[in-house]
């Protein structure tokens, strides 16, 4: 609820190291220069609704931030322009935006040197490239996504009412 309200980051754990805390703090600052740079999204994300400038504001929210994102939209509604954007206002924007097609990903090909990788289509992942990615996270994760790519992910929603929602939707 914290990041929901705008928190930068947070430390669950009492006994973080102090470096790790310098590094969140150095994070949070370069983020706060990206702010100037999402000016532009007006022109990538067009629209003047409510909604659009909530998920503008979402895009500048996540951007300067490490951990994984899921984007959740039908086809041609802009999965992969929100998922551009929130790289190219993020902390690993100069390097490479590795794609990556789950309909034909093949888990051991493994995954190249790179500092992002945006997941086109995580529901059309095989068992084996779901187990793979799992894994990966999870490794991540355990590092606080200090290591590893930057991940994002896009989807088309699988439930298609709040009524057959498990869980909050954003």
């Amino acid at each position: 609820s914290a990041l929901k309200a705008g928190a930068d980051d947070f430390v669950s754990s009492s006994d973080a190291a102090v470096e790790d805390l310098v590094g969140l703090v150095t994070t949070a600052a370069e983020g706060r220069k990206h702010v100037g740079a999402a000016a532009g999204l007006a022109s990538r994300i067009a629209g003047s609704s409510p909604a659009i400038e909530r998920v503008r504001a979402r895009v500048t929210g996540l951007a300067p931030l490490s951990t994984p994102v899921l984007v959740i939209g039908e086809e041609g509604t802009g999965r992969d322009t929100v998922v551009r954007a929130i790289h190219e206002l993020g902390p690993n924007a100069e390097g490479r935006l590795f794609a990556v097609d789950c309909a034909s990903f093949a888990p051991e090909r493994g995954l190249p040197e790179c500092r992002a990788v945006y997941l086109d289509g995580v529901e059309r992942l095989s068992p084996a490239g779901q187990d793979y990615w799992a894994r990966r996270l999870t490794d991540w994760e355990g590092r606080q996504f200090r290591s590893g790519p930057r991940v994002f992910a896009s989807s088309v929603p699988i439930f298609r009412s709040a009524a057959q929602t498990p869980f909050h939707a954003y």
